[in-house]
């Protein structure tokens, strides 16, 4: 399967701006720390069922439940979106408005402390390279927003 970069999800901004999300997961590293290519679009929201729906209407087909809660959906041309529920975090709105502000090509972007969370939330291998990866390449201020977390 080829890896995509931010870059190849730019058609869905328009289709998605209006439901409140963030990009996470291995395309928002990228943002913090080099690009690492990865297979699929993690988005993170709290209206888990708006989001659902609308990727419904554009012909998304949803093939799993996501054991972190949210479901995996499959693009037509076969690219897969992760679509993770957060609602149940206490920073969870609170992540998505700081999301406005950080922005890369136009996608919302889980600001790092957030991204932090939900990377060590997770815990596998990969999340925690993904964390000393992007800790490293931040300046002195964003590590300051991390550390009271």
């Amino acid at each position: 399967m080829r890896r995509h970069s931010l870059q190849d999800w730019a058609i869905l901004i328009d289709k998605l701006r209006p439901l409140g999300y963030a990009v996470a997961g291995g395309l928002a590293v990228g943002v913090y720390s080099p690009e690492r290519a990865t297979q699929d679009l993690d988005l993170v929201m709290v209206t888990r069922s708006q989001m659902e729906e609308r990727l419904h209407e554009l012909g998304y087909t949803q093939v799993n439940k996501l054991t972190i809660g949210g479901s995996t959906w499959r693009l037509p041309d076969g690219r897969e979106i992760d679509v993770i529920d957060i609602s149940d975090r206490p920073w969870a709105e609170k992540a998505l408005q700081e999301a406005l502000t950080t922005t890369f090509h136009g996608f919302p972007i889980l600001p790092l402390p957030y991204l932090v969370l939900m990377k060590l939330e997770a815990s596998r291998i990969q999340d925690i390279a993904d964390i000393g990866k992007m800790l490293k390449y931040a300046d002195s201020d964003l590590r300051q927003h991390v550390a009271p977390l």
